[in-house]
C-alpha cells in the first residue's frame, strides 16, 4: 500500500489499526516519492534461557587454538 505523507498524517490511527489487522506494509510518498516504509511489528521469539540463545549466530573463521605470530606494537 502507498499513501501520500499528508494523507498518513491525518489517518494515521486508522492505518496503524490496518497494518495490525492485515500484516501489510505501507510506503509513505512525499511529492510522489518514497520517504519511508512502514511495516506491522513482528514480535521475536526468544528462549527462555539465556544459555545457548546465540546458538547459530556467530561464524568461527581459522584455527582459534593457533600461536598468534605477529608483534604487537605499543606506545
Amino acid at each position: 500500500m502507498e499513501i501520500n505523507a499528508v494523507d498518513f498524517k491525518k489517518d494515521c490511527l486508522k492505518i496503524l489499526d490496518q497494518i495490525h489487522i492485515s500484516g501489510e506494509d505501507v510506503i509513505i510518498l512525499k511529492d510522489g516519492r518514497p520517504v519511508a516504509k512502514l511495516v506491522h511489528y513482528q514480535p521475536v521469539q526468544r528462549s527462555s534461557s539465556f544459555i545457548g540463545s546465540l546458538t547459530g549466530v556467530g561464524e568461527t573463521i581459522g584455527d582459534l587454538t593457533a600461536p598468534f605470530e605477529d608483534e604487537w606494537e605499543v606506545d
